[in-house]
């Protein structure tokens, strides 16, 4: 066990946190927003909105939809579920928002001085850590609170939602690793404004499979690099374009990690978390799985990830490409982060002129995607190809020319 901080936390010991999670601190992390109690409870949570599982084609991959929602647009997720989530192989679609939160208030219980001091000191928190990479550090500093769109330091509801995907780590590892679910041939993880064009992304996923020999991986439909001049420490998601783990990754999520067995995976593992990065050596003990310790890293008081940096973080440095890398240093081996395209091809924002970038019919995954646009999206993949979805168009706000236009667009260009 690390447990730097003392902490007598849950790899299948939750019992002994329900007392120690509001006391204990993990310096300079802060302690648990929440009780050992009810971190055991909300691991076994179901989201907002939970679509009954459907029985699937046993020829086609098997997907699970986490997507990340709120309350104030609940219709965006249920677009999402009538549109392309309705895809033949979609198994789950499970949408999450501030209801499943570790805070349900958090957006309100900020002041504005109280904010801004939270901010500043997420941007400096990794100068506190010892031995820290310093493109880490810089990046942190330059970049919290910071987006594509301009500067969300001062959104607090904003601020808050970036644990929310690591609340879904929870769940996932109750449905997955204790055996409720099967584990899926990919998991999405998207926003709530994500499209997704399945019969090409599955396709891509399945090239990347036969690239990689049934390695883990994960596939961002947006990807950025890292680098000097970039400041970015790591390979990192634009989470709106969606993020997909395969059946091999999310196996490795949901292996139990011992840091006293000599296997080489578990030995790449324990050195990952033992280098202590970005503090989570103090919330590790053994038995706990990857999912867990995210799960439990994202309730920290002090959390300062955008939800997009956790994801990137988890996948290049928790999870093995292939056997050969497992001893090979992350500057190495082979990066376990993919990409349907990379910034600046992608993104919302054209960098030569500064103008909002327009999904298309030929874009694979698209971001700011309201229900109507999701609708206009999938009535052109529905027009092609009908037997793969579940659901039907509703063209209750498409305007009929528009749709006319889309079936002559697809007649033309042979989409």
């Amino acid at each position: 066990m690390y447990g730097a901080a003392g902490i007598a936390f849950f790899g299948f010991g939750l019992a002994s946190a329900k007392a120690t999670a509001s006391t204990k601190r993990t310096a300079p992390l802060g302690s648990f927003v929440v009780d050992g109690f009810s971190l055991e409870t909300m691991m076994q949570t179901p989201p907002s909105i939970h679509t009954q599982p459907k029985k699937l084609s046993s020829t086609s991959p098997i997907v699970d939809v986490v997507s990340i929602g709120s309350m104030s647009r609940l219709d965006y997720l249920t677009a999402q579920v009538e549109t392309w989530a309705s895809h033949r192989s979609t198994r789950h679609f499970w949408g999450f928002s501030e209801v499943e939160d570790f805070n349900q208030e958090c957006a309100f219980s900020f002041s504005p001085s109280e904010l801004e001091e939270f901010v500043t000191g997420c941007q400096d928190i990794l100068r506190t850590f010892e031995k820290q990479d310093d493109l880490l550090k810089t990046f942190f500093s330059s970049f919290y609170g910071a987006t594509e769109g301009g500067i969300r330091s001062g959104d607090a509801g904003w601020i808050c939602a970036q644990r929310r995907l690591g609340r879904t780590f929870g769940w996932l590892h109750s449905q997955y690793a204790e055996g409720v679910t099967a584990i899926p041939d990919y998991l999405m993880l998207v926003d709530d404004d994500t499209y997704i064009d399945m019969e090409e992304v599955l396709k891509l996923l399945k090239g990347t499979e036969d690239e990689r020999v049934g390695g883990a991986f994960g596939m961002s439909g947006c990807l950025f690099e890292p680098g000097e001049e970039s400041k970015i420490p790591f390979r990192i998601p634009y989470g709106g374009f969606g993020t997909v783990l395969n059946k091999a990754a999310l196996e490795q999520l949901c292996q139990p990690i011992y840091c006293n067995n000599s296997s080489p995976y578990h030995e790449a593992i324990c050195s990952q978390i033992k280098r202590n990065s970005i503090g989570e050596a103090a919330i590790f003990s053994d038995g706990m799985t990857i999912l867990q310790l995210f799960y439990l890293y994202s309730s920290l008081e002090n959390f300062c990830f955008h939800s997009d940096w956790v994801v990137g973080y988890m996948i290049e440095f928790y999870i093995n490409a292939l056997t050969n890398d497992l001893v090979k240093s992350s500057d190495t081996r082979e990066s376990n982060l993919v990409s349907v395209e990379k910034y600046p091809a992608c993104g919302n924002i054209t960098m030569d002129s500064g103008a909002i970038r327009l999904c298309t019919l030929s874009s694979k995954t698209c971001h700011n995607q309201d229900p109507q646009d999701m609708e206009v999206l999938y009535f052109s993949k529905f027009v092609k190809s009908q037997s793969s979805y579940n659901a039907l168009p509703n063209l209750s706000s498409t305007d009929t020319e528009l749709a006319l236009g889309i079936i002559e667009d697809i007649k033309v260009n042979d989409w």
